[in-house]
């Protein structure tokens, strides 16, 4: 995943939690935030994701825009509420001198951050220091308030609050002890919410408890809303081309008008966000501050069935970032045009999600039955006619053509002719056992769920709609959760798992048995799925069944007691 989710801070939680959390929700190591906020404070914070997180520093220089509350006559330690009592004073403030005093701290101004910050002094932060009690002169330096108005009049228990538009660098809590001094009487910080940051507005933030697993990804934005104020640059494809490769662009081509040398700008060819460049005025030059997506102009590929979108497929599906890449594949594993049967580790629609998810900007599905009479070098010329890759990527035992009759040999030959960057990845094991879809089913036939799901590098699982039953379960006191088996999914043996159950986004413990029933026997393979904590009627709803492990073979009881018993057990009690 990439790019950024704007989110609305809530209080008691650290910024670093919040990361946390998201870095958990969406898989990706790579999560960062931009402008700390204390625990106390709410509000914007822009969490960055995958190379994105390149850009967490430019939303630092952008201005921003707070809403605070103020408490007039206490001073404390970290300067706002949580703190230490310091100092009480009386107050004696009109309001008319308190609008008056706001009004001389707009402008540039010289503030001292207060000692309770994440500022660094010898890599260690100044709140760790000031827990120590240790004395630290911290310098003073120069911020610019933009604007400070009052949106709450002072109240009866001293009480006020602002709205205050800010350079980077600025500490709120610093500006209001130093108003506070102004004043004669002190003050600190009640309450702090974070409106707006590098033009991001709290309209468009969610909060943390909105998100899960499955929505997460409606909620990630595209990165270069991160730096929406610099100013654009467009370049063309050539010049794209340089860009990502590191190289400098002449501002006299480039048609744009600095405003001043050290200027940042997003650089972007047609609607594609490639990174940020800054302008060097003496050299008449735009270089390379970082780059975060390529132009694509040409394109890679990557060959195979692809069923199940497992770990070595992943290294297969592992191009350059600077090219278009596509997934080439069969709708079908071309066995099942044979008569084999195969069944599959996924649907064709899962599939596609899951190679657009393992990055495949396109992925091309073709209909064995177009391809099956092809020579292997007609199934070549195909993919350089339609695609002309520049990179293509195939596991080690890749075969194509008319009886497989292709093989890397002459993939190897056909593309140093055609000046083609060939990629072969080498076998993967697991356990000592080689990666291959087929291997994976095997597994699963054999109820070895732990081992398949090592091997597909996440934990297999199926959806199907809940059908009725006899509500037998009903009457034991376990009411189950009946669905029809896919028929096109690989097989699971025939048993009682530990499973995980989704239903409406929700996750459950549950015991599932699969097979014939042969207490009450049937002629379809059912899933009968007992969710501990739910009682809800979901007939019609589609459930997502996830085994974490096998737990028995299918038994034949010889009483509804025999039965009761059993499945006590099965649950552990």
């Amino acid at each position: 995943m990439q790019g950024l989710i704007l989110l609305d801070k809530t209080k008691d939680i650290t910024s670093f939690g919040a990361v946390a959390r998201i870095k958990h929700l969406c898989g990706e190591k790579r999560v960062g935030h931009t402008g700390t906020l204390d625990p106390l404070a709410t509000g914007v914070l822009p969490v960055l994701i995958g190379k994105a997180t390149a850009l967490s520093g430019y939303m630092l220089d952008a201005d921003k825009r707070y809403i605070a509350t103020v408490k007039l006559g206490v001073t404390t330690d970290t300067e706002d509420i949580t703190g230490e009592v310091i100092e009480e004073r009386e107050v004696s403030v009109t309001q008319d001198r308190l609008e008056k005093t706001l009004q001389k701290f707009v402008g540039k101004l010289m503030q001292r951050p207060p000692m309770y910050s994440a500022l660094k002094k010898d890599g260690i932060p100044m709140y760790e220091r000031a827990r120590r009690g240790e004395k630290i002169d911290i310098p003073e330096r120069e911020i610019t308030v933009h604007s400070l108005k009052v949106l709450e009049s002072l109240s009866a228990d001293n009480t006020f609050s602002f709205e205050a538009s800010v350079s980077k660098g600025t500490y709120i809590r610093s500006l209001i002890r130093d108003i506070g001094e102004e004043l004669g009487c002190g003050a600190v910080m009640t309450e702090l919410r974070r409106t707006e940051t590098a033009n991001i507005d709290i309209s468009k933030c969610v909060s943390l408890d909105k998100l899960n697993f499955k929505n997460i990804k409606d909620y990630i934005i595209n990165e270069e809303n991160a730096v929406s104020y610099m100013k654009e640059a467009f370049v063309s494809g050539a010049q794209a081309e340089r860009f990502t490769n590191g190289g400098t662009l002449s501002l006299d081509r480039l048609k744009i008008a600095p405003n001043h040398n050290g200027e940042l700008l997003r650089v972007k060819f047609k609607d594609k966000f490639l990174g940020v460049g800054r302008v060097d005025l003496d050299s008449r030059e735009l270089k390379v501050e970082c780059v975060i997506n390529y132009p694509k102009l040409s394109n890679a590929i990557a060959l195979g069935t692809f069923d199940g979108v497992h770990s070595a497929h992943k290294k297969v599906l592992d191009l350059p970032e600077k090219y278009k890449k596509i997934a080439v594949c069969f709708s079908l594993p071309p066995k099942t045009y044979f008569g084999n049967e195969a069944r599959l580790l996924t649907d064709e629609q899962t599939k596609k999600a899951m190679l657009k998810n393992a990055g495949m900007d396109e992925v091309c599905s073709l209909e064995f039955s177009d391809f099956r009479d092809k020579t292997p070098m007609e199934f070549l010329l195909f993919l350089k006619e339609r695609f002309s890759p520049k990179v293509i990527s195939c596991g080690y035992n890749y075969r194509f053509g008319k009886d497989a009759a292709g093989d890397i040999k002459l993939l190897e030959a056909f593309c140093k002719e055609n000046e083609i960057k060939l990629i072969c990845e080498k076998k993967v094991e697991r356990g000592g056992k080689t990666v291959s879809s087929t291997a994976i089913r095997e597994l699963l036939a054999n109820g070895k769920i732990k081992e398949a799901n090592s091997m597909l590098g996440y934990k297999f699982s199926f959806t199907a709609e809940v059908i009725g039953g006899d509500k037998r379960g009903r009457t034991l006191g376990f009411p189950t959760v009946n669905q029809r088996y896919p028929e096109e999914l690989a097989r699971l043996k025939n048993g009682v798992y530990k499973t995980r159950v989704i239903v409406k986004g929700e996750e459950y413990e549950g015991i599932t048995n699969i097979g014939n029933r042969p207490t009450y026997p049937i002629d379809f393979i059912v899933s009968e799925t007992y969710i501990k904590n739910f009682s809800e009627e979901i007939y019609g709803e589609k459930v997502t069944i996830i085994p974490l492990s096998f737990l028995r073979e299918e038994k034949k009881f010889v009483n509804i007691e025999e039965l009761k018993q059993q499945i006590l057990l099965d649950l552990g009690e």
